[in-house]
């Protein structure tokens, strides 16, 4: 059995990221805003996520670089780029890339006011929490 085997859906991948959310900020209106709640995550892009997890604070220094001139508003690019720049290391100059559908879920998550942009601080919670338990 390979990774193409292990998945879980979108709407799974949600439910275990508002494990670590404030309640307050995200609301089960998430499940509204999934585009395709059945659609796969696959194991392999699931790891990269986690161990993206482990660089939260790195990845948030550089979302606030790559958004300054935009008035702080990430977009998915922005999201993908901080990430593969935040978890560089020598052993791994490549960093890690999330996949579109990793990207795509935390967008559908994080953006409760539905235009387009993510809710930086509530994303930083939901990453660096996730490393506390």
């Amino acid at each position: 059995m390979g990774d193409e085997d292990d998945w879980v859906t979108q709407d799974e991948f949600a439910g275990m990221l508002l494990k670590y959310a404030n309640p307050d900020i995200i609301n089960s209106d998430y499940k509204a805003r999934l585009d395709d709640p059945d659609a796969r995550i696959y194991f392999h892009d699931f790891k990269k996520f986690t161990r993206a997890t482990n660089y939260a604070e790195e990845i948030m220094v550089a979302l606030k670089l790559y958004t300054r001139f935009a008035g702080g508003e990430a977009k998915k690019r922005d999201l993908r780029r901080a990430v593969i720049a935040a978890t560089a290391t020598p052993d791994d100059p490549d960093g890690v890339e999330l996949s579109w559908d990793i990207i795509d879920v935390l967008f559908q998550v994080f953006d409760v006011d539905g235009d387009g942009t993510l809710d930086i601080a509530e994303l930083y919670n939901t990453l660096s929490s996730r490393n506390r338990y």
